[in-house]
């Protein structure tokens, strides 16, 4: 029995053909000459999305990090600017707001 292999840009244009409403999977299935079982798990395979499937290649998108010149909490008054380290004590941070606020 001769095996048909098809890459996933067929089974694409059977589930876009479907999603549009050209024909119903068995319709589809009948007019391509593909089981419907190999159709529906195609299908499912690509409702799951993409990187489903083992021949598809992983889209990457390029990315730029820049560094935190500061990890932790800034706090600006008028006439200052503070900058707490991450995990600073709550109370300390609000004692040295309202002294510089007073003052």
């Amino acid at each position: 029995m001769k095996r048909n292999k098809r890459d996933v840009g067929f089974w694409q244009q059977l589930k876009a053909a479907h999603d549009a409403g050209e024909a119903s999977y068995a319709q589809l299935a009948a007019r391509e000459g593909v089981s419907r079982s190999s159709l529906y798990a195609w299908m499912k395979r690509l409702r799951s999305g993409p990187g489903t499937t083992e021949k598809e290649a992983v889209r990457m998108l390029p990315v730029t990090l820049t560094p935190m010149p500061f990890a932790g909490l800034e706090v600006e008054l008028t006439r200052y600017r503070l900058r707490f380290a991450a995990g600073a004590d709550p109370r300390y941070i609000a004692a040295v707001v309202r002294a510089l606020a007073a003052a």
